[in-house]
């Protein structure tokens, strides 16, 4: 995967306060159709799973409207990870978040019963295995 760290390292590092957090929680529309359909299929799930999560912003939405949703979030880049893990606490809301590889993640098929992503599938090489 290709995860242009250099570029978010420093990105994640300049948005960590709580001005930033609470600017951050307007970022995502969740009238959108993206977001309208995201929440919609997550409805009655019991564990998501956001690869390339970034920020976690999806998660964030699913939290906010299923508090009850065991919400993971896997991404490369470590300052993306505690950035999320910033932002979750910020809200109070809990997550398990994986500093990983999406492709090589230690679940057995099944395990997530809703997945989703957002700008992740085009850094992958082999975006059907990734499927």
């Amino acid at each position: 995967m290709n995860s242009g760290s250099a570029n978010w390292d420093s990105h994640y590092k300049r948005v960590k306060d709580d001005v930033t957090f609470e600017k951050f929680k307007d970022h995502y529309d969740e009238k959108s159709p993206y977001m309208k359909r995201m929440v919609k299929y997550a409805k009655g799930k019991k564990r998501s799973l956001e690869f390339g999560s970034g920020k976690g912003g999806l998660s964030l939405i699913l939290k906010r409207k299923y508090p009850e949703i065991d919400v993971h979030l896997v991404d490369l880049e470590k300052d993306a990870i505690d950035f999320s893990k910033q932002l979750f606490n910020h809200y109070n809301f809990d997550a398990k978040f994986h500093m990983d590889d999406f492709l090589k993640m230690p679940f057995s098929d099944g395990y997530f019963d809703f997945v989703h992503g957002n700008t992740a599938l085009e850094h992958v090489e082999d975006t059907r295995k990734a499927v």
